[in-house]
């Protein structure tokens, strides 16, 4: 059986596609941005459809929704199934400056078309697990006290997850922030993964180097777009993810990434 890993050049968004024989898995399904403040939509509908073969994905995984990582399921409505969708159980609270309520109102509203039966939509937080032909998927956090927080920012909530594969082990972060990174690697044992999707783009909010030190991945692969944002990615998280992991590749630069790692 074939096991495949795509870290899809979506600009400064993400997508991950997850290939397992007949099994498909993606994680965030964003826009290419540009520096003109334009958002066009990206090839993952066609990267699907044309590249693996599937229409069908068995399940879609949003880390938080802002609208670089959720608005690329509007390319997926009307031509894709999609079986089970995972989301981040923040909740947006009054005058929250980390979500917009157009970000919150759009996301809800394609989930709602692409997914119309609430059965099979759920929020998750740590511990919540699923395998797919051999591959197990594993969200590493937030907790499920996140909406506790008065001060909560929406990155807070991002849902991180881990990925076990016959050949790898992979950590795809999301736009996870340090302080939820310092969460992760509190409750849980982590001693090390082979692929490291980086958090937030190449952002120093999610370049959380005791986190970075503990996995000490191989591959780290920060999906981000050079000239989009001043600070993106930023020299502080680059220099970290070079010094504590033996391979480091941007989208931006290398194009789209597969496992094993390979640059198209």
């Amino acid at each position: 059986m074939a096991y495949k890993a795509h870290f899809l050049n979506v600009g400064c968004a993400d997508c991950t596609i997850f290939e397992m024989g007949n099994d498909v898995v993606v994680i965030d399904c964003g826009y290419r941005r540009f520096n003109n403040g334009a958002s066009k939509p990206t090839n993952i509908a066609s990267y699907l459809k044309n590249y693996i073969g599937k229409t069908y994905i068995d399940l879609l995984i949003i880390t938080h929704p802002h609208h670089d990582h959720y608005l690329g399921m509007e390319d997926l409505i009307g031509g894709f199934t999609v079986a089970e969708f995972w989301g981040s159980p923040y909740e947006r609270r009054y005058g929250d400056n980390s979500l917009s309520i157009d970000d919150w109102n759009e996301y809800n509203n394609l989930k709602g078309r692409l997914i119309p039966d609430s059965n099979k939509k759920f929020t998750c937080t740590k511990g919540v697990r699923k395998t797919f032909s051999g591959c197990e998927f594993v969200v590493l956090g937030p907790r499920n006290t996140i909406n506790s927080d008065d001060t909560r920012e929406c990155h807070d909530g991002s849902l991180v997850i881990w990925v076990s594969t016959p050949s790898n082990k992979f950590i795809i972060c999301g736009d996870a922030s340090n302080s939820e990174l310092d969460q992760v690697k509190s409750d849980w044992k982590l001693s090390g993964c082979d692929v490291l999707r980086c958090s937030h783009h190449g952002s120093d909010n999610g370049a959380n180097l005791e986190f970075i030190k503990t996995i000490s991945p191989r591959d780290a692969i920060i999906s981000t777009g050079s000239g989009v944002f001043s600070n993106l990615p930023s020299n502080t998280a680059l220099q970290r993810y070079r010094s504590n992991s033996t391979n480091v590749f941007r989208t931006d630069v290398d194009g789209t990434c597969t496992t094993p790692l390979s640059l198209s």
